[in-house]
């Protein structure tokens, strides 16, 4: 998506106060241009994020400028590659700990593989109620001290990495305070996650091969 975005600065607004507003296409290096997928922007903006597009992929893009008249004249197209895919898994060896009335999310460092994007730093979600706070990190970090609720309750913890090519996928964890005890419960989030997807996905199979 950025790569689109640098390339779509090249272009100047139109001085025809006529114009609607300028259309960007875009289709992969292997597909032929009548199949470009089109993005319109609003106003006469000389720039324009296109998202949805695959990782590690060539694409084309141009634009051209639209009224009620009709489109005018395509522009020359330019060739862009889109950034390597964030690392497939979240930061390992979760732990938390309390002291007083704070609680310590720790982790592991994550190592983007050769087809991945450099793990850039942490993204850190934290939510109480109504209260959500995100936090970035830098990529040398493993740990981070967060406020726990003063009353009886629960906070949610989310760890996932930040790369050039997007956010990875989150590892989550419930903190829950026993009103009888007043400890901290950790719950692993990701396991029961895991196990819905794993169900969903045998019911799938179960499907495909029934209509087989």
């Amino acid at each position: 998506m950025c790569c689109c975005m640098l390339c779509m600065r090249r272009f100047r607004k139109p001085k025809s106060p006529c114009c609607v507003c300028p259309q960007i296409r875009y289709w992969r290096q292997h597909e032929r241009e009548a199949a470009a997928d089109r993005v319109r922007t609003a106003g006469l903006q000389p720039t324009a994020r296109v998202s949805g597009l695959r990782p590690s992929t060539r694409y084309n893009v141009a634009v051209l400028v639209y009224n009620s008249a009709g489109t005018g004249p395509l522009s020359p197209r330019t060739a862009v590659t889109t950034r390597k895919p964030p690392p497939n898994r979240p930061p390992g060896n979760i732990s938390t700990e309390t002291i007083g009335s704070k609680v310590t999310l720790k982790w592991s460092h994550v190592t983007a593989m050769h087809n991945e994007s450099a793990v850039l730093g942490y993204k850190v979600l934290y939510k109480h109620e109504d209260q959500t706070v995100i936090r970035f990190l830098d990529k040398t970090k493993t740990s981070v001290s967060l406020p726990l609720p003063k009353q009886y309750g629960y906070v949610v913890l989310q760890i996932r990495t930040c790369s050039e090519g997007g956010d990875g996928p989150a590892h989550e964890i419930i903190v829950s305070q026993d009103s009888e005890t007043g400890m901290m419960v950790q719950k692993d989030a990701s396991s029961t996650l895991s196990s819905s997807l794993l169900h969903i996905i045998t019911g799938l199979v179960l499907l495909t091969l029934i209509f087989l």
